[in-house]
């Protein structure tokens, strides 16, 4: 997990062994900032590296991205992620 802090950002990363996470911000640009809010988008880690893209597909979880967030309903996205079955690698995706 890292988190970066600046004057009006934070972000926090979350990454679980099945291969998904999110990011979690709360900056000017976030979803309820004014509100004190936090904004959580769901990710995949493809591979090995750091690198991640956002998941569009998620099931049972909607949206990609969700806003006006307490810490609360963060914890809860993120039980729901964690519990999520990986995803099969590309090469054994099923046509």
């Amino acid at each position: 997990m890292k988190t970066k802090y600046t004057p009006i950002e934070e972000q926090c990363i979350f990454r679980f062994p099945n291969g998904y996470g999110a990011s979690v911000i709360r900056n000017s640009m976030s979803y309820g900032y004014n509100d004190g809010f936090y904004e959580l988008a769901f990710i995949k880690f493809p591979d090995q590296s750091n690198l991640w893209d956002l998941v569009y597909d998620l099931d049972p979880i909607p949206d990609v991205v969700v806003g006006w967030l307490t810490m609360e309903a963060i914890e809860s996205y993120l039980d729901q992620i964690a519990a999520l079955e990986a995803p099969c690698p590309p090469d054994m995706n099923v046509t």
